[in-house]
């Protein structure tokens, strides 16, 4: 996996064992292998129960 999203296999260790959160762009050259990409969703808020 390291060697095919070209992220070093030391970073992609530490970001499997939790000693690293990986920065966007190196998530998205992992998940790119996978046919993937990071990003961000607008949530359209719901209604609480009781409000018209």
């Amino acid at each position: 996996m390291a060697k095919l999203s070209g992220v070093s296999h030391r970073t992609l260790q530490d970001i499997e064992q939790e000693r690293s959160e990986g920065s966007v762009q190196t998530m998205n050259r992992i998940f790119g292998v996978l046919g993937l990409r990071l990003g961000v969703c607008r949530i359209i808020a719901q209604p609480l129960d009781g409000d018209s």
